[in-house]
C-alpha cells in the first residue's frame, strides 16, 4: 500500500528503461517488472491495458530471436502475475488477454519457437482455468497447431 501512489510512475519508468539503448532485453529490469507486479497485485488491475500493450509487444520482438532466456522468462512470468491477478478481479480481463496474446501465440506455434512452448502452454492453460464460460473459437482455432506430431516429438 506504500508504493500504490508511485505504482504507475514506477511500471511507466521500468517499461521506459527497456527502450534506453542496450536495454531492451535487460532481465534485470524484467525481473524489477515482474516483481513490482507481484507485490501492487491488485493495485495494478487498473493499469491492466497499458501492461498487456507492453508485454504483447515485447513477446512479438523478442519471439523473432529468443536470445535471452532469462528475460524471457521474467517476461513470460509478468504476463501470468497480470493474467492470474487481473482475471482474478475483473472476469472480463480474460478477453482483453485472449485478443492481445492469441495472434502471438499462433505466430509462436506455427514458427514452432520451441523456446516458448511451456510458456505458450501455461498461459493457455491459465485463460482456460479463469473462464467461466465454454471453450471459445480462438482456442478451437488453435488445435490445428497443438496437434502437429513434430511438435509432441520433441524431448522435454
Amino acid at each position: 500500500s506504500e508504493i500504490q501512489p508511485l505504482s504507475e510512475k514506477l511500471l511507466g519508468n521500468l517499461f521506459s528503461a527497456l527502450t534506453l539503448a542496450g536495454s531492451h532485453e535487460n532481465e534485470y529490469v524484467m525481473k524489477a517488472i515482474m516483481r513490482s507486479l507481484s507485490v501492487l497485485k491488485e493495485q495494478c488491475v487498473p493499469f491492466v491495458d497499458g501492461l498487456v500493450q507492453h508485454l504483447t509487444a515485447k513477446l512479438t520482438i523478442v519471439a523473432k530471436n529468443p536470445s535471452k532466456p532469462h528475460f524471457n522468462h521474467y517476461l513470460f512470468e509478468s504476463i501470468c502475475c497480470i493474467m492470474r491477478i487481473s482475471c482474478r478481479v475483473h472476469q472480463d480481463h480474460v478477453l482483453t488477454f485472449e485478443h492481445a496474446l492469441f495472434p502471438v501465440f499462433q505466430t509462436i506455434l506455427t514458427e514452432d519457437v520451441t523456446e516458448f512452448l511451456p510458456y505458450i502452454f501455461q498461459l493457455l492453460s491459465l485463460l482456460l482455468e479463469v473462464r467461466s464460460s465454454e471453450v471459445p473459437e480462438p482456442y478451437v482455432q488453435l488445435y490445428p497447431h497443438l496437434l502437429v506430431p513434430s511438435l509432441w516429438e520433441k524431448q522435454g
